[in-house]
């Protein structure tokens, strides 16, 4: 998400949207995932050939087996190899 959107969903531009990770090659998915205890973030998962292998590692990423500790975890984004989001926010 560029920061100016980040900034108008009512986000604070210094401490909320900060850019984090740069995927340089294939398709992207953004993940978030909060704690049972409070804090959340985003995990990014990078170099997939096609769309449906960033959704399935999106769903891998999710797995309440793995992430006992998460109360909230979902795909958030999609990003083709250019860099554009797939998902409507």
């Amino acid at each position: 998400m560029r920061q100016d959107k980040c900034v108008a969903a009512g986000a604070a531009a210094r401490e909320d949207c900060l850019e984090m990770t740069w995927c340089q090659s294939g398709w992207t998915v953004d993940v978030f995932m909060q704690s049972t205890e409070g804090p959340h973030w985003h995990e990014y998962h990078c170099g997939w050939s096609s769309r449906a292998e960033a959704e399935a590692a999106g769903s891998l990423a999710c797995n309440p087996e793995r992430k006992t500790q998460l109360m909230e975890c979902a795909t958030v984004q999609i990003y083709d190899p250019d860099g554009k989001a797939m998902m409507e926010n």
